[in-house]
């Protein structure tokens, strides 16, 4: 979904702007937020995972 908008935020922007600190920061933000929701997911698996071991 955030890649879509992204996407979309580009197509408005000119090509003057691409450099901008916004841009480098929202690029981060997304970055970050993808690890975040790789470790949430990996998280919940181990978490499952030990205890379907300990059942």
């Amino acid at each position: 979904m955030y890649e879509c908008e992204f996407k979309s935020y580009l197509i408005f922007i000119n090509a003057t702007s691409l450099c901008s600190p916004f841009l480098v920061y929202w690029v981060n933000w997304l970055k970050a937020k993808a690890q975040y929701d790789r470790w949430s997911e990996e998280l919940k698996l181990v978490q499952h995972e030990m205890y379907w071991t300990v059942c």
